[in-house]
């Protein structure tokens, strides 16, 4: 009676996760998009349907077993940004706080993952089968097409960079120009690689410019990208998760409704994590990530020391410079033509170093809250030059701190990493959690390999693989006795 009691919970617990994943992947297609009309940067319009598109990932997750796992709650620490974005509005400043939190823990989990050598455990059997889930890819990437081709925002990030990929094309100087400032007067502040990978989308699709494409673009490799590497270190269902989780982000939703292009950072890094077994390769992917948005050049100490299959440390250094040096020096060819190195680095890193703290913790505690109690403005300041000498120590050392010398390992040292240097910034946008989220993703859920049942077969909820079993010993153990 025991035993068929908790069959029948175990198809009751399924049946209604597949019905609540049904349901909210047909509202991920009529829900409106997010916006930023009328609301002050980074506060958006039906910020709500994020959540519904957090809960979408999660589901994904759920397999039999307790509700109560280390996994679940990874998952839903990895969606807070998204709670806090939805309830960004001004003057309300405390859901940073949600966000900085979140950073915290994923920061500690990847950093244990990063120095644990232990095998992960199997994968329980999923709620929702891996059939569905490919089903909901193609259902959300026609989503994110959607909602990057009827996006009608303007930043200017995406715009200088469109202007940018014309100037490319054109022959013309990229930074420092007259031209650029007045249009976007931040538009010529990131890495050659941003300006240049707008170039295929310079034109126009049925009247409307084609750039408004490239975040979903991104978006569909990253997912591509994770399906790979998730297939290499847990098999297709991981991969397939994997990709359905990247889509199902709430964050990369956000991206698309508001038309930026921090998906490519993402894809560069996932990218050399997936190439990582060669240092040359490793080297040429380092380069393209970190002459998008300047931030990756933070993971270049680990990613050259990384170390996947013994051989020669000056030797894996050197095809590791090598890769680096060619495509820098491919990348900024059409650059230097036109432009001197030090207006590059006026442009980039001395915007950068001198922009007007705006969005994050720090600003909310040393210009929000500091008028009224200037001691939280001083005690604000000595922690986030603290913050930012840890961020600093991190990426400097993280190649002694690395144990585990797989994807998995690297993946998870270089989210560390990340986090690290974005919880230092003066000035935050939401967009930049997309640059350490798919290898968060990774580290959580890569290493994980889930049970591949035989066609036909029928699914036994965990827990009754033992008790099954003994019955099938009893069973056998009592033939022909009376």
């Amino acid at each position: 009676m025991e035993l068929a009691s908790q069959l029948r919970m175990w198809d009751l617990r399924r049946l209604v996760v597949r019905a609540a994943y049904v349901a909210l992947l047909g509202l991920a297609v009529v829900l409106p998009r997010v916006s930023s009309n009328g609301f002050e940067f980074p506060g958006i319009s039906h910020g709500w349907v994020l959540l519904v598109f957090a809960a979408l990932m999660v589901i994904a997750l759920l397999e039999g077993g307790p509700l109560l796992r280390l996994r679940y709650l990874d998952a839903l620490v990895l969606v807070v940004p998204a709670l806090a974005l939805a309830l960004e509005h001004r003057p309300r400043q405390w859901p940073i706080l949600l966000l900085y939190a979140a950073f915290v823990y994923l920061a500690a989990r990847m950093l244990m993952i990063a120095r644990s050598n232990a095998e992960p455990g199997g994968r329980g059997d999923p709620l929702v089968p891996r059939s569905w889930l490919i089903a909901g890819l193609f259902v959300l990437a026609l989503v994110h097409i959607g909602w990057a081709w009827q996006s009608s925002v303007t930043n200017d990030s995406a715009q200088g960079a469109a202007q940018g990929a014309t100037r490319v094309l054109e022959g013309r100087s990229v930074y420092g120009s007259s031209a650029t400032i007045a249009a976007a007067p931040h538009g010529d502040v990131y890495g050659p690689v941003l300006y240049e990978a707008y170039t295929p989308f310079t034109g126009k699709i049925a009247g409307r410019p084609a750039d408004r494409l490239l975040g979903a673009v991104a978006e569909l490799l990253c997912a591509l990208l994770l399906f790979i590497l998730g297939r290499r270190l847990g098999g297709r269902a991981t991969g397939t998760l994997l990709a359905f989780c990247w889509l199902a982000y709430p964050l990369t939703l956000y991206e698309d409704g508001l038309g930026f292009n921090d998906g490519l950072v993402a894809a560069a890094l996932l990218g050399a994590v997936l190439v990582s077994r060669s240092p040359a390769r490793r080297g040429a992917m380092s380069a393209l990530a970190a002459w998008l948005k300047l931030t990756p050049l933070a993971l270049v100490p680990v990613l050259a020391l990384y170390r996947p299959a013994g051989g020669q440390r000056r030797a894996r250094i050197a095809r590791f410079a090598a890769g680096f040096a060619l495509v820098t020096g491919i990348v900024f060819a059409p650059v230097l033509l036109h432009d001197t190195p030090a207006t590059f680095l006026d442009r980039t890193l001395g915007f950068q170093g001198t922009r007007e703290p705006a969005d994050s913790l720090w600003s909310s505690l040393e210009v929000g809250y500091g008028y009224a109690l200037p001691w939280l403005a001083s005690a604000a300041r000595i922690a986030h030059g603290l913050v930012v000498a840890g961020a600093a120590a991190l990426a400097l050392f993280a190649p002694r701190l690395l144990r585990r010398n797989d994807e998995l390992g690297l993946a998870a040292i270089s989210a560390a990493i990340l986090i690290a240097v974005q919880m230092g910034l003066s000035y935050y946008a939401y967009g930049y959690v997309l640059w350490f989220a798919p290898l968060v993703l990774v580290g959580l859920f890569a290493g994980v390999r889930q049970r591949e049942r035989a066609p036909g077969s029928v699914a036994v909820p965990p827990g009754m693989h033992a008790v099954a079993g003994w019955r099938t010993t009893q069973r056998s153990c009592g033939e022909g006795f009376p």
